[in-house]
């Protein structure tokens, strides 16, 4: 009986760490968007640009070069790590998607939360959406974009790794 238990446990491991293996892509592409939404949040939290304290735009996304460049880098990596061209194209909506709505959740959450009127929530609500509108498009989405496919190319170079270790089918020596 103990032996049936464990033949199950085993089974049942390597069941889940095969589906886990099936959706490699998927993993990667939520991980894509979440990377992107972190990015969006800390530019959101650290706004310090004309626009905003001066001219007190609370449109003004106040995106620079080196947020673009972490963009574009983000999505290169991704782009390697992805193993399918038509995962990578659609990941690519998919992860500006996750991240979009990741932003606007962590933006109207402390409101919601604190019981605000519903007047000041829509208004947080308004604002929110132009400012994730703002700070997709055009360039962070061209420059994902073109990521993606720098890194495909990448990835496509890189040599795949042998099914068998170095070791063989015995593992390593004692």
């Amino acid at each position: 009986m103990a032996e049936t238990v464990l033949q199950d446990r085993k089974t049942l491991a390597r069941k889940l760490y095969s589906l886990i293996g099936r959706l490699h892509d998927l993993w990667i592409v939520l991980a894509w968007g979440g990377l992107l939404a972190t990015l969006f949040l800390n530019i959101f939290y650290n706004r310090s640009c004309y626009q905003f304290l001066v001219i007190q735009d609370v449109n003004a996304p106040c995106i620079e070069m080196f947020d673009w460049i972490l963009v574009f880098l983000i999505a290169v990596g991704a782009g390697v790590l992805i193993s399918d061209e038509r995962v990578a194209v659609l990941g690519f909506l998919l992860a500006h998607s996750v991240a979009t709505g990741a932003f606007v959740v962590a933006l109207i959450l402390p409101p919601v939360l604190a019981g605000a009127d519903e007047a000041v929530t829509s208004l947080v609500l308004s604002q929110i959406a132009i400012l994730a509108f703002n700070y997709q498009f055009p360039f962070s989405i061209f420059f994902s974009f073109i990521g993606t496919f720098i890194g495909l190319y990448i990835g496509s170079k890189i040599p795949e790794e042998q099914e068998e270790s170095q070791w063989g089918e015995q593992g390593p020596r004692q």
